[in-house]
């Protein structure tokens, strides 16, 4: 799985794809629920990863970093 997340990004850090797949396995744990069957797991925990790489992805563009301010500012 941590594999498959480093595929989806390859400009995050190796602890960055395996914080992702701790992430989407203690939500789908906590989440749990016995008394529905779920049919495809696997299927489910791949969509979870892509939806939370997906997500990182929005989050991080967002954000500025300093370095380019400063450059910017130097210019």
């Amino acid at each position: 799985m941590v594999s498959y997340v480093r595929g989806l990004i390859d400009d995050m850090a190796d602890r960055d794809s395996e914080d992702v797949v701790q992430d989407v396995i203690l939500g789908i744990w906590d989440t749990a629920d016995v008394t529905i069957p779920l049919d495809k797991l696997s299927a489910y925990v791949y969509r979870s990863l892509k939806n939370r790489v997906i997500d990182l992805m929005r989050s991080r563009k967002n954000h500025l970093s300093f370095d380019s301010t400063l450059n910017a500012e130097r210019s």
